[in-house]
């Protein structure tokens, strides 16, 4: 009986030795360097995103230079904000409120903290989306001075090494009314075919044939199938189907 009794009183005293022997010994050491270099990332990223932020709302104040009575305004589509983004300083900016300026050709931003607004600097933007329409910032080279000019350009249409661009313009003029002056606001598109690292105007079917003249008789034939118009209203649209059917047709010879 009384080696039963010491047997227990063994069972019971163990776990107690074994709880305190636990909480003696040392803890396991924790991965320290993931944490850190975990930590570190986070900070990393935080300033960043903090600096890209307050370069973004640094550029020159915009003035609005249009009076109350202009008939028109400067900006591309509307005189009201549009939700876009902007890469800016190699940073992705999404769900701004801005406007671009096509007289100026300037993009504008909102102040955070107050009603102003500003133009980001032009060599510092790589591309922009505003309402859905992408545009690209060209610099033209001493070859291309003559054709195009350093600016925004609109991206209508992309297939391999052709594009199809628009460039969005305004025209200002100060008409004479009964009593007084006022400004008028006109739009000035321009558009512009880059095929092989060129670039050449165009304004017509025939002046687009002339450029992709290596497949001009499918794209004649299908320009008449297809009834494309090259007024000033279905340009664009008609330039960008030729364009997309150009493509189709030396993609289809690439196989």
């Amino acid at each position: 009986m009384r080696k039963l009794l010491l047997t227990s009183c063994a069972l019971l005293i163990a776990p107690v030795w074994g709880t305190q022997a636990l909480a003696q010994a040392p803890a396991a050491p924790a991965d320290t360097t993931l944490l850190s270099a975990a930590t570190e990332h986070m900070h990393r990223r935080y300033r960043e995103a903090l600096g890209s932020s307050a370069a973004l709302y640094s550029g020159v104040q915009y003035v609005n230079y249009a009076s109350g009575t202009a008939q028109g305004h400067q900006f591309f589509k509307s005189k009201n904000d549009m939700r876009g983004s902007v890469h800016y300083d190699g940073y992705e900016f999404t769900d701004l409120a801005i406007q671009y300026d096509a007289k100026l050709d300037a993009l504008l931003v909102n102040s955070f903290n107050s009603p102003a607004k500003f133009r980001l600097v032009d060599e510092r933007v790589k591309h922009f989306v505003i309402d859905g329409h992408r545009f690209v910032r060209i610099v033209a080279d001493s070859a291309a001075a003559e054709v195009v000019s350093t600016g925004y350009y609109e991206l209508l249409f992309e297939g391999g090494p052709l594009q199809v661009l628009a460039k969005h313009g305004k025209d200002l003029q100060t008409r004479m009314g009964q009593r007084m002056s006022y400004q008028e606001f006109t739009d000035v598109d321009r558009y512009f075919l880059r095929k092989g690292g060129a670039y050449h105007p165009v304004g017509s079917k025939g002046s687009a044939l002339a450029v992709l003249n290596d497949r001009k008789k499918e794209l004649k034939k299908y320009a008449a199938e297809q009834k494309l118009k090259f007024g000033k209203e279905t340009r664009a649209a008609a330039l960008v189907q030729l364009a997309q059917h150009y493509h189709r047709l030396t993609q289809a010879t690439a196989r």
